[in-house]
């Protein structure tokens, strides 16, 4: 008589195992496009999806999204790490050298000072100031994605990675700065050129850290398993799309390839 070999998991590896088939099958129920979360003061009802709300998925990520915005603020904490010094004394030498170009603008135009905005200030010995933008908003998004079919109706995720973006260069939209004075042109292309400028730096300097720690640090796993759920579920989804398409047109399904289940979607 042949005992066949059983392999018992432990408690935590059960409840990580539970944890990802929950993932799978809500990823699986749930439309692609509900798969983003939106942690946006001035924009308090819309939070996520409709159907991702009520979901334990939904409110992960959004927790995670906290997250990546507290570890945002943290790295550009002055003196904390090599690079937010860095991005700071850039940015600082940058804000001195458009300082009395921004300012000669505004005295020509005899305009006041304006206060009240989230945003920073650099001024000299004379009182004058040159407002320095210190928030940012940031966007997890898919990077590669890529799973490969073993001709047997399963697959075997080969690439899963996610970057860290600036909502503007995700979004693709012009520099706005928080604070500008927009009938005044001087002053709004200096606060122009320095949002550039800042969020260059933050490309160089801060993102590649954050998009490091999003893909391996152990406080985002719960994230990286999220995604490779959701890969799962499109990967699936699409073969039941190409089967019946093939059942359809008389064709033979294609196995044993590669195939890229995300183009640009985002949460």
């Amino acid at each position: 008589l042949s005992i066949p070999k059983v392999t018992i998991l432990s408690l935590d590896k059960r409840k990580n195992l539970q944890t990802n088939i929950n993932y799978f099958l809500t990823a699986l129920t749930i439309n692609d496009s509900e798969f983003w979360v939106n942690l946006n003061p001035n924009q308090p009802n819309k939070l996520t999806g409709t159907n991702l709300a009520y979901t334990d998925l939904g409110k992960h990520l959004l927790l995670l999204d906290l997250k990546l915005k507290k570890d945002t603020a943290f790295s550009l904490f002055p003196g904390l790490s090599q690079g937010a010094t860095t991005y700071w004394e850039r940015v600082f030498a940058k804000a001195k050298q458009l300082q009395n170009v921004a300012f000669r603008h505004s005295r020509e135009n005899g305009n006041p000072e304006t206060s009240g905005s989230p945003i920073g200030s650099f001024g000299d010995d004379n009182g004058n100031k040159i407002n320095i933008p210190t928030t940012f908003r940031v966007w997890i998004v898919p990077d590669k994605a890529e799973v490969y079919e073993d001709g047997k109706g399963s697959c075997v995720i080969t690439k899963s990675s996610l970057k860290v973006m600036l909502e503007s260069e995700y979004l693709q939209l012009p520099p706005t700065p928080s604070l500008s004075k927009r009938g005044i042109k001087g002053e709004f292309d200096q606060e122009q050129q320095l949002q550039s400028y800042c969020e260059s730096q933050l490309k160089e300097l801060i993102l590649p850290n954050l998009t490091h720690k999003v893909n391996h640090d152990p406080s985002y796993e719960p994230l990286r398993q999220i995604y490779n759920a959701i890969i799962l579920a499109k990967w699936y989804k699409q073969q039941i799309n190409n089967n019946r398409h093939s059942r359809e047109n008389g064709n033979p399904g294609t196995s044993g390839s590669p195939i890229k289940p995300f183009g640009d979607d985002t949460f």
